[in-house]
């Protein structure tokens, strides 16, 4: 389960462990818990309180991808991995419950879920090219933690079986068994969330 701090709770964590006081509201998401900050200046930021389940060798990769495609394409538009107060790339926080999160701060990129009907060409290309740009961006990224298990990268779909219902894996090329009827179709997948292989 993704932690589920309160927002006092978050605010004292951005106050002291990142040294930015401002407002949050949640913002959802499957694994972690995030929180846009909104500076009373106009600066706006994302606060990530990871889940305790990824180890810090996960945490320490994701961010590191991070800083890799600053470095090699500092034009794509890809979250910035900014410090704590003691100027490290994350930090871990305990409550009082006795769990200990990692916790990062990013710069906020703002978006939006675009409706199937607004999918144009030319909005599809750019989704396209942007992929193509973070794929060779990733080429020269190499971490002990790249491979690392996560359940909805495409070459574990067969794994889904075991958490789905029957209708829903045999949308998704499933067979009964748990084996996927569609993977000799799909094309080598190069990277997933933050790495290549």
């Amino acid at each position: 389960m993704p932690p589920a701090l309160e927002l006092g709770a978050a605010r004292r964590i951005l106050r002291d462990a990142l040294g930015v006081e401002a407002s949050l509201a949640p913002l959802a998401g499957e694994r972690d818990q995030n929180f846009p900050a909104d500076a009373a200046d106009g600066g706006r930021w994302l606060l990530k309180i990871s889940n305790p389940a990824d180890e810090a060798s996960v945490v320490d990769m994701q961010t590191a991808a991070l800083r890799h495609i600053e470095r090699v394409d500092p034009g794509l538009p890809v979250m910035r991995a900014l410090p704590t107060t003691g100027g490290e790339p994350w930090t871990e926080v305990s409550v009082p419950d006795g769990r200990i999160y990692p916790v990062r701060l990013f710069t906020f990129l703002p978006g939006h879920i675009t409706a199937a009907s607004a999918l144009t060409a030319p909005v599809i290309w750019s989704f396209g090219e942007i992929t193509a740009r973070l794929g060779r961006a990733l080429q020269g990224f190499f971490h002990p933690c790249a491979d690392y298990e996560i359940l909805w990268g495409i070459k574990h779909a067969p794994k889904l079986h075991r958490c789905s219902p029957t209708s829903t894996t045999r949308r998704a090329g499933l067979s009964s068994n748990g084996s996927w009827t569609g993977s000799k179709r799909m094309p080598r997948q190069r990277f997933h969330t933050c790495a290549p292989r």
